[in-house]
């Protein structure tokens, strides 16, 4: 276990398994910065261009945020993330928390086509975006525990 600040990381390397990276941060937007740089530090650039990069990036970011304001209502709590990268194949990112319970694949957003972006209603485009941008969501209560699967498939990985 490596301590970081205040987060603990637990680095896994496993032959031909890639690597697992998992540590706890505060669910408090000041610790989103140090959880985006580890995914940002080991995802594989050489697979990920950087326009996927970011948006994978942004992806977890919101999954992140979400947390910190709805499933803890900005109350204190803890987050347990999960990168799994496995070469050739994806990246996996595991958010677990014990707030308050919200099955992100059963929201959709119902959208008004005759109004523009600026004046849709707010809230849920979040949910989409991740949803657009991951080739996986997968979201399961596990006791008092939620846990959202974001899975990004390696390009190399895709069947021609």
């Amino acid at each position: 276990m490596i301590k970081v600040g205040s987060m603990n990381d637990r680095v896994k390397r496993a032959k031909d398994q890639g690597l697992t990276i998992s540590f706890t941060i505060r669910a408090d937007m000041t610790y989103l910065r140090l959880a985006l740089d580890r995914l940002r530090n080991h995802l594989p650039k050489e697979e990920y261009d950087p326009a996927d990069q970011k948006k994978i990036e942004i992806a977890v970011e919101e999954a992140l945020v979400n947390v910190i304001k709805h499933a803890y209502q900005d109350q204190q709590g803890h987050i347990q993330v999960i990168y799994r990268l496995i070469p050739g194949r994806c990246v996996e990112i595991v958010i677990r928390d014990r707030g308050h319970r919200f099955d992100p694949s059963q929201y959709s957003v119902p959208k008004d086509p005759d109004l523009s972006i600026e004046e849709q209603p707010i809230g849920g485009l979040g949910i989409a975006f991740i949803k657009r941008i991951m080739d996986e969501v997968v979201y399961e209560r596990m006791g008092n525990q939620n846990s959202l699967t974001l899975k990004k498939w390696s390009p190399c990985s895709y069947p021609s």
